[in-house]
């Protein structure tokens, strides 16, 4: 019967942390012995041992091994991959079969002992404390092996030598550009193609998605773990590949748009695999790197939802970042995110983070933590989905937005990480607005014209402007996404973008009036559909999923599904776009971001 280990505390000065030592089997029937043994971070050199990437599992199914003497209880895909990993003969015969023959001799130290490290036995996960501490090492632990081992599994279904050869053949026929984006003829007419490039025959589709939809690549721990170390080997029963070839082949299948649905027939997983390519090291200095990865993380998959932060801290280098994160299993979930969401406001001295709190998806109905969780944090446990809200993107300098938010962590925390003080300027009350964008009215090209009029009907009315042709500008500058399109269509020139994106509208208001003062007579037949087809994918990248607005002072824009009369469009320092607040009480509550086409006077306020 398994027994409890009783651990000997680590030395967090001397940030150590624990190996297991193995000793040779005579029969892979017998339990596994080992032993644990301490080693410091900080020795130099660092004691070499190997650092070990892997799933869980049902953590309810144990095996069961020898440690020091004791047998203990761990998780099944724990005990498998130790029987597989910590063999010296087993490792060196996976890597010489590969081309990775010179990390062998590495792989077993001078003593003849193979150290390796794995989170469920050499983390006292009983110890919340610890095991908080320990998430602080995580960069060290995986930086620091003389490898990272991922342990796929045992390839029962034998998939491993079809998929590796795939995953090489993606690699070998490089990574083409497949994105044609517009044809233009100057007026006005163009088409959107989204080529999907098919697979080169050497390519087994199914292999390469059995491959991607092994547990491993959803899990949001492995994320860093894959990346921190410039030797990762990624091992599926006897066969073995170094991480960055994996990596290139993802950005192959991405390129060739076999990651999503805009062309039909997407691989299953290639998604979640893809993204893992945007966790690279050499994006550590990015200022948004905290907030992009927020805003990845739920894509993944957690048992403990706080290790969706956590699970990222290792992808981030800088010590404010920690600090003001500093882990710990004991506090409520809302003031783990709120302190993340600070960290990347401080960070990034930007409120991009503000824009990623509103747009997420909450599964399943409202419960108790979701109810004390300020509106303002990234709700990393929420997901992104196809309902959402289009983005707003910047249409403002970013130099221009960034603000030292440096004091900005003591004073959320004095009001327990719940209140955030911002100053903005106020732009005006929202007195009306539409019903939500949805892709219903995409469904053809009428019905979408008849979206247009509806709010073109609608601002008349609240503004009792006479002037036509103005007033469909505003509203189509306000729906189309123009930096979005400009980023879509390639163009690097700005003032040349402007003109052609200006002509476009003016082409498009002259179209729509000449439309709805003809009563929609022989719209089938004789409107321009090609022309009409650019303007649906213009108000695609911009409206749907929002709610287009106007103020008490005759500004128009488009805001969240959620907004309504009474809210205030704001402007806030170090917002690259507006936001939509709620007063309740003495506070405002973050209903979204928006896009408005005016400013107006200053103001104080406070988000809760």
């Amino acid at each position: 019967m398994a027994g409890k280990y009783t651990y000997k505390p680590l030395n967090e000065a001397a940030k150590e942390i624990r190996v297991l030592c193995f000793e040779p089997q005579e029969s892979d029937a017998d339990v596994l012995k080992g032993s644990i043994e301490h080693i410091s971070l900080l020795e130099e050199p660092v004691t070499k041992y190997l650092a070990v990437s892997y799933t869980w599992g049902d953590a309810s199914i144990r095996r069961t091994i020898n440690i020091d003497g004791v047998e203990i209880s761990v998780p099944i895909n724990s005990e498998i991959a130790l029987r597989n990993l910590h063999n010296p003969t087993a490792i060196q015969y996976r890597l010489e079969s590969s081309e990775h023959a010179a990390l062998a001799s590495d792989a077993v130290m001078e003593d003849g002992v193979c150290r390796v490290w794995l989170d469920a036995v050499c983390i006292n996960q009983d110890d919340l404390q610890e095991r908080a501490q320990q998430v602080g090492l995580m960069r060290d632990v995986y930086s620091k092996a003389v490898a990272v081992l991922v342990w796929l599994g045992e390839d029962p279904a034998g998939i491993a030598q079809p998929a590796f050869e795939s995953v090489y053949e993606l690699t070998r026929t490089g990574l083409n550009s497949l994105f044609a984006a517009m044809s233009n003829d100057g007026n006005g007419r163009g088409e959107f193609v989204v080529r999907r490039e098919a697979l080169p025959e050497t390519v087994d589709r199914d292999y390469i998605q059995a491959l991607f939809s092994l547990p491993w690549f959803e899990r949001v721990w492995t994320i860093q773990e894959a990346v921190l170390n410039e030797q990762t080997i990624v091992i599926l029963g006897k066969r073995c590949m170094h991480y960055s070839t994996i990596q290139l082949a993802c950005m192959s299948l991405a390129q060739r748009h076999y990651n999503n649905d805009a062309a039909g027939g997407a691989i299953s997983g290639v998604d979640l695999a893809v993204y893992r390519t945007k966790f690279n090291r050499n994006r550590e200095e990015d200022p948004n790197r905290v907030v992009d990865l927020l805003e990845r993380m739920p894509f993944f998959s957690a048992t403990e939802p706080r290790d969706r932060v956590y699970g990222a801290l290792g992808l981030i280098s800088d010590d404010t970042t920690h600090s003001i994160i500093d882990p710990s299993y004991t506090r409520p979930l809302s003031e783990v995110y709120a302190r993340a969401t600070v960290a990347g406001i401080v960070r990034s001295g930007l409120l991009r983070a503000l824009m990623k709190a509103a747009n997420v998806h909450r599964p399943g109905p409202e419960d108790e933590t979701d109810k004390v969780m300020p509106s303002w944090a990234i709700k990393c446990h929420w997901k992104w989905s196809e309902e959402l809200p289009v983005r707003v993107y910047s249409y403002k300098d970013v130099k221009e937005c960034s603000t030292d938010f440096s004091q900005l962590p003591d004073l959320v925390e004095k009001s327990g990480w719940r209140v955030l003080p911002l100053q903005g300027v106020f732009l005006g009350g929202i007195i009306s607005v539409s019903r939500v964008i949805t892709m219903e009215d995409f469904s053809d090209h009428r019905q979408m014209v008849e979206m247009i009029q509806s709010l073109y009907l609608q601002a008349s009315a609240a503004l009792s402007e006479s002037e036509d042709l103005a007033l469909i500008m505003r509203i189509l500058w306000v729906l189309c996404e123009a930096r979005y399109f400009k980023l879509f269509l390639g163009m690097s020139d700005e003032d040349e973008f402007m003109e052609w994106f200006m002509n476009q509208l003016v082409a498009f208001a002259h179209l729509l009036k000449m439309i709805w003062d003809s009563d929609y007579a022989d719209f089938d037949t004789e409107a321009p559909h090609d022309m009409l087809e650019v303007l649906d994918r213009m108000l695609n990248m911009g409206a749907k999923g929002r709610r287009f607005f106007i103020t008490h002072n005759g500004i128009l824009g488009r805001g969240m599904p959620t907004a309504e009369p009474g809210d205030l469009v704001c402007e806030l320092k170090g917002g690259e776009v507006p936001f939509i607040l709620r007063k309740e009480g003495e506070y405002y509550k973050l209903i979204g971001d928006c896009f408005a086409d005016r400013l107006d006077d200053l103001f104080i306020m406070k988000m809760r």
